[in-house]
């Protein structure tokens, strides 16, 4: 079983943030920054740094897991860090390395996607709920979305994220 979740740290004070215009590096980078939770019954990879770019990793690990399904490794770079996990196929499972662990994680890739669009969501419901003006902003918008399978983007319209390893 996966656990991912993330806690906001810190928020951008809602008054002195124009939400409808923030840039989409601010969004990625300096908004929302708090901790991810991400355990399995095999081992517990939590950033409990208090300074992850939540909305910027959560973009980016639910980009790597429906990636994944097509049994392309993948590596997600965790922004504001020079931390990395990287996402391997091993027969049914995905294997999960980090760079600050020496105890991998697996997972089935469907328990992934799962995981992923789940806290992906949760997210956006907490931020929007938090700054309604972030909906007016085409850069959220736009980053947020949902991509069908067919029509993935590509890594370079989230940040940190690279195909393969």
């Amino acid at each position: 079983m996966m656990t991912l979740d993330y806690r906001i740290r810190r928020d951008a004070s809602g008054d002195d943030v124009a939400w409808a215009r923030i840039d989409g590096v601010s969004l990625g980078y300096w908004c929302f920054l708090g901790d991810i939770v991400l355990t399995t019954d095999d081992a517990d990879l939590s950033m409990l740094w208090g300074w992850v770019p939540t909305l910027g990793f959560a973009l980016q690990m639910t980009h790597a897991a429906h990636r994944i399904q097509g049994g392309e490794p993948q590596t997600l770079e965790i922004p504001g860090s020079d931390q990395c996990l990287r996402f391997t196929p091993r027969g049914r499972r995905i294997e999960i390395v980090a760079d600050y662990s020496e105890q991998p994680a697996f997972v089935s890739a469907r328990e992934l996607v799962e995981a992923s669009d789940q806290m992906l969501d949760r997210l956006r419901a907490d931020v929007e709920g938090r700054h309604p003006g972030l909906l007016a902003n085409r850069r959220y918008r736009d980053l947020v979305s949902r991509v069908a399978p067919s029509s993935r983007r590509s890594p370079t319209d989230y940040p940190g994220q690279s195909g393969g390893s």
